[in-house]
């Protein structure tokens, strides 16, 4: 189900941008506990993501992720265990960011040696 395009243009040793779009989704079975039985449910959920991502090497050790697009074309789809659909939601378009650090463990010496001790 997921599929996704991705481009990425280095611009100095150091930094980077980088550019996604991605169709994804999930699917998902559980159970919903009524008045005398357990009925089994599943949820089908899609989406088309678009993002913008800006990635920095600091210091050799640590890379930081910069990332924000929106979430369009979101559909959420309830079924029953007879595959009929109960229930289908829409949700608007969303805009999201997320940041990171990594630490890049073998980028130093003492991190590499650790890994290799441990036979990563």
């Amino acid at each position: 189900m997921p599929f996704q395009l991705t481009g990425t243009r280095k611009i100095t040793e150091w930094f980077n941008l980088g550019g996604n779009i991605a169709l994804g989704g999930y699917s998902a079975g559980f159970q919903e506990f009524g008045s005398g039985e357990k009925l089994a449910r599943k949820e089908n959920y899609q989406h088309i993501k678009f993002t913008v991502s800006a990635n920095a090497h600091v210091l050799k050790v640590f890379n930081l992720s910069l990332e924000g697009g929106i979430v369009t074309f979101r559909q959420d789809k309830i079924f029953n265990s007879a595959v009929e659909n109960l229930q289908t939601y829409h949700p608007g378009t969303a805009p999201y960011i997320g940041a990171s650090v990594r630490y890049i463990s073998n980028k130093n010496s003492m991190g590499a040696k650790l890994m290799s001790k441990l036979g990563i």
